[in-house]
């Protein structure tokens, strides 16, 4: 992401952290985090109009504030500062071929 906030014709960070968002449900252990009696992050299945990459954008941030809040703190610095008047969430949406809406939805769940 850092390297797109130092140049924004480098859009290959923003293809490359929807591919991550799109597939971090399957990159962690479902029973643990999803399906088991005591799954930590269950709470993922009450979110309003379900989307894998939605959820996978909560996950993400959530996950990074446990390990390392700098991970997500620098995250969210580049994103609230690069994305003034909403200028990367459309471009993140229209290079990985999403609806605004979806892009605004995962950023939100990104800066929670």
């Amino acid at each position: 992401m850092s390297a797109y906030t130092d140049n924004q014709e480098r859009s290959k960070d923003l293809t490359d952290l929807y591919f991550i968002i799109d597939n971090y449900l399957d990159f962690i252990d479902k029973d643990k985090h999803l399906y088991s009696e005591n799954a930590i992050d269950s709470d993922i299945f009450d979110l309003e109009d379900f989307d894998d990459r939605v959820a996978g954008a909560k996950l993400i941030a959530r996950h990074c504030k446990l390990s390392d809040g700098n991970a997500v703190a620098m995250l969210q610095k580049n994103i609230k500062a690069f994305n003034y008047a909403g200028n990367m969430t459309a471009m993140y949406a229209r290079l990985n071929n999403i609806s605004l809406k979806l892009a605004e939805r995962i950023f939100c769940e990104l800066l929670t």
